[in-house]
């Protein structure tokens, strides 16, 4: 049996079809999941909730600050109720649960706090918004050298991307990149 890298992968498929990054607003994301209540909202940042906060080494050797797993898995248990979090390896979290992890982290390690959490609720779903107050980045070109298959951009940087491309949920970027929704449809 050939073994496939990731690279070859996104080379030889449709990523129109596989890939979940896409270029939707949050309006779009809403009508999709049949809904448009805010369930959720809150703003935090370490300086004003210093205990909600770990730190977190980054890639260049310097450290940053994030929300800890109790706060991760509040926002799991809103999205999807039935989620009982411990800290046992036989629990298996919701599928979801690497890209939030990898969008919150994101949120506090390359962009600004504060950062605001939203979650809306429809008849199909969920959607999770996230959007700090940092400069943002051209997601745009960052979509579409990952969609080249450059072996360059996952050596770099990109492994969010990486995390956000092999799951069965929607993620977009608005305004200057630093706004993330996540859709999440019911039984994911």
């Amino acid at each position: 049996m050939e073994v496939v890298t990731i690279e070859k992968f996104i080379k030889s498929s449709s990523l129109e079809y596989n890939m979940p990054i896409v270029s939707k607003s949050l309006v779009e994301l809403l009508q999709e999941i049949e809904g448009s209540k805010c369930i959720f909202q809150e703003t935090i940042s370490p300086d004003s909730n210093p205990d909600l906060f770990v730190d977190l080494a980054t890639t260049d050797g310097g450290s940053t600050r994030i929300p800890d797993c109790q706060y991760r898995d509040k926002l799991m248990q809103i999205i999807t109720p039935f989620y009982k979090p411990h800290r046992f390896k036989w629990v298996t979290p919701p599928d979801y649960e690497p890209c939030l992890l990898e969008a919150v982290t994101n949120a506090f390690e390359r962009g600004k706090p504060p950062v605001t959490f939203q979650i809306f609720t429809g008849k199909k779903g969920h959607v999770l918004r996230i959007e700090d107050s940092g400069e943002g980045f051209d997601y745009q070109s960052k979509i579409a050298e990952m969609k080249s298959g450059s072996e360059e951009f996952y050596q770099r940087s990109g492994g969010g991307f990486k995390t956000f491309e092999r799951k069965p949920y929607q993620v977009s970027y608005e305004i200057k990149g630093n706004v993330f929704n996540l859709q999440i449809l019911n039984g994911q």
